[in-house]
């Protein structure tokens, strides 16, 4: 299932739409659609095959490498504002 082709459906709906009343009716549908959306990709990516081991390495070291540049940027802006 691709996930882009109810995305896209969604907004060729929702710009004519825009600024009509009924915000708070129409909330609660897409709070509903956007959860199935989240479970289809999710069931989507599960079915891939793929080395755990590897993954959760390759995840470490992107968190790690996150967390380094934003503490960075953070000193520069903080070096920058004082």
């Amino acid at each position: 299932m691709n996930v882009l082709i109810p995305l896209l459906v969604g907004l060729t709906i929702g710009i004519p739409l825009r600024g009509r009343g009924g915000r708070k009716a129409i909330q609660r549908a897409v709070n509903a659609v956007v959860l199935a959306l989240i479970f289809f990709l999710g069931v989507r990516s599960g079915e891939v095959n793929m080395n755990l081991g590897w993954a959760t390495w390759v995840s470490f070291g992107i968190a790690i490498l996150t967390s380094a540049a934003s503490l960075a940027g953070a000193l520069a802006v903080w070096r920058w504002a004082r």
